[in-house]
């Protein structure tokens, strides 16, 4: 099997770093509930956890999804990034209470809308879509 293009390991990285984010929130609350009540604009602990639990599994699917070249999760991928981003940021309106978050708010947005299209880039490269490509070759097995 040919190696990856380094697209796509950025790829397989992110969406690694992402279900690994997820899953830290929920480790981070289970290890000490105290410290996310003492928060007080925060929703409550069942959704937070719940929210982050769903994240940390779409993620952790994709990552290895991409990694074994699912076809699936090169199609699926920038949607479910555009549906986090979307998410995460009306997330952020309704739960920020700080007014130091609203003041960074739209810099978050640029930031996350500069990520989005980065990706589709990526994405989009020939390498990274060959990767997907099941090929015809006799000799070769795709795993």
């Amino acid at each position: 099997m040919k190696k990856r293009p380094f697209a796509l390991r950025l790829l397989i990285l992110e969406a690694g770093i992402l279900a690994g984010r997820s899953w830290g929130r929920v480790g981070v609350v289970a290890d000490n509930p105290r410290l996310y009540h003492d928060l007080h604009t925060t929703p409550p602990l069942w959704l937070y956890v719940s929210i982050s639990a769903i994240w940390g599994i779409i993620f952790s699917l994709l990552t290895i999804a991409l990694w074994r070249r699912h076809l699936w999760s090169w199609r699926v991928f920038w949607p479910v990034l555009l549906i986090y981003c979307l998410f995460s940021a009306g997330w952020f309106v309704v739960f920020a209470a700080n007014p130091y978050d609203h003041q960074r708010f739209a810099f978050l947005v640029v930031l996350a809308g500069l990520g989005l299209i980065l990706n589709l880039v990526l994405l989009r490269r020939p390498k990274v879509r060959r990767a997907f490509q099941k090929s015809t070759d006799v000799g070769e097995i795709n795993l």
